[in-house]
């Protein structure tokens, strides 16, 4: 298994000081995006919509060409797309409960309770890829950064900055819900930074992201028809965004 691992991790770049110093200041500045933007803008979907942009902005701006290998489907294959992106939930969703079993809360978001109308599901669906794609580029920008910084070798490097990214992501989430939701969210996000860089892929994390997402928005959600159709016709969506990569 390591020796796999370390195959898959030898061909990461290693960056000068300044460049990598730059990847990482992506997380100082989401920290100042998520307590500055409620100044210029009066709704959260409109808050959303911007936070994503600046990430999304941001991080192509900082990391531009070494994003580009990682924004194809590994083996540009549909079935090891969706295998990936699955083997991710269920690997999250297995360490979010740990987590949430450690900190000693079965509602570790304070979500318990929360609906959401008609009009906020919809626009919660509609900034699903928005979500999904700016917040593992973060997680990869910072990545980035991060291996490159820490001492050791390439393998050391790797589970060090894979543990601390994940923290890093579970931390922004303090900023908006209580802290009990750290640790959960740090566990959830380890398989997702791991498969991405073992399949030198961001497509299965972001899919993964996206259907966590909507699952939670659609427990929220209180028309069980609606979010049956709106489910089906969201998996439908992403499956024919890579069917052609299959032709």
């Amino acid at each position: 298994m390591i020796e796999g691992i370390e195959k898959k991790v030898k061909y990461l770049r290693e960056y000068s000081t300044l460049r990598s110093a730059l990847f990482l200041g992506m997380f100082p500045l989401t920290i100042i995006s998520i307590q500055e933007l409620y100044r210029f803008v009066s709704t959260q979907y409109a808050y959303d919509i911007l936070l994503q942009f600046i990430i999304l902005f941001s991080s192509f701006i900082l990391v531009n060409k070494e994003l580009f290998p990682y924004l194809k489907p590994p083996d540009n294959s549909v079935i090891k797309t969706l295998a990936i992106s699955s083997s991710i939930f269920v690997s999250s969703l297995v360490l979010k409960l740990i987590g949430s079993f450690f900190v000693g809360t079965a509602d570790p978001q304070g979500l318990a309770g929360t609906t959401l109308s008609k009009q906020e599901y919809f626009e919660h669906l509609m900034i699903l890829p928005v979500i999904g794609i700016g917040e593992e580029l973060l997680k990869l920008t910072i990545f980035l950064g991060l291996f490159s910084l820490l001492p050791g070798n390439k393998l050391v490097k790797f589970f060090g900055a894979l543990l601390l990214v994940s923290f890093s992501f579970g931390f922004l989430h303090s900023f908006g819900y209580p802290i009990t939701a750290v640790i959960p969210i740090f566990l959830g996000a380890i398989p997702t930074i791991f498969a991405t860089i073992y399949y030198r892929s961001i497509i299965p994390a972001i899919l993964e992201h996206i259907f966590w997402d909507g699952f939670t928005f659609t427990f929220q959600y209180n028309n069980n028809f609606m979010v049956f159709i709106m489910m089906i016709l969201m998996i439908f969506f992403f499956v024919q965004i890579f069917r052609n990569k299959e032709t």
